[in-house]
């Protein structure tokens, strides 16, 4: 009785500490790359719906924007260095911008065209399906990071009633310095 005892102990302590390291794991994010995949189709807590909600509207499971601009946020466990963000999308409307937020007391933002006819900007890729997919490469030195979250806006002002921009998913990967380069930068090893 007292064996069967201790190997409930063990396995119940084990247990425990895996879900601690586990935790431990997740937060400090040891490997320097956290990457998030979204539709929009619902919010999290590290992904919040588009916002304002009465600027978009759902679409077979999508979100499409009828007016602009519109926001999201992503919370992180810790700063990074750079966000490479992938967006598909459908239609999009002339001057298509993306961005992240400087100071958004002050409304900068650090906004790069991904479709323009006009002036032939468009970083946005049209796909074999008909959909677009633009990548988006951000440094975040500058970001504004408010409670562990980045913010990020869409804006097309030349958007009209008609236009179908509709977002399909937005994949953005962090990169920052992996937990053992950080340590040996902080102590100069």
């Amino acid at each position: 009785m007292d064996k069967q005892i201790k190997i409930i102990r063990i396995i119940w302590i084990s247990l425990l500490g895996l879900i601690i390291l586990g935790l431990l794991w997740l937060n400090l994010v040891p490997l320097g790359k956290m990457t998030y995949l979204t539709s929009f189709e619902n919010s999290s807590y590290a992904i919040s719906s588009l916002l304002p909600a009465d600027r978009v509207i759902k679409v077979n499971g999508f979100k499409k924007i009828i007016a602009e601009p519109v926001y999201f946020t992503l919370f992180t466990p810790r700063a990074f260095k750079k966000a490479l963000i992938t967006i598909n999308f459908s239609a999009p409307p002339e001057l298509a911008r993306f961005g992240v937020a400087h100071n958004k007391k002050l409304w900068q933002y650090d906004l790069k065209t991904i479709y323009s006819k006009l002036d032939n900007k468009s970083i946005a890729k049209k796909l074999a399906n008909g959909d677009w997919q633009v990548v988006i490469d951000f440094a975040l030195a500058k970001a504004e990071r408010d409670k562990g979250r980045y913010s990020f806006m869409i804006s097309a002002p030349a958007l009209k009633e008609s236009d179908n921009f509709i977002i399909k998913s937005v994949e953005v990967e962090f990169s920052g310095t992996d937990l053992f380069s950080f340590i040996k930068e902080r102590f100069n090893l």
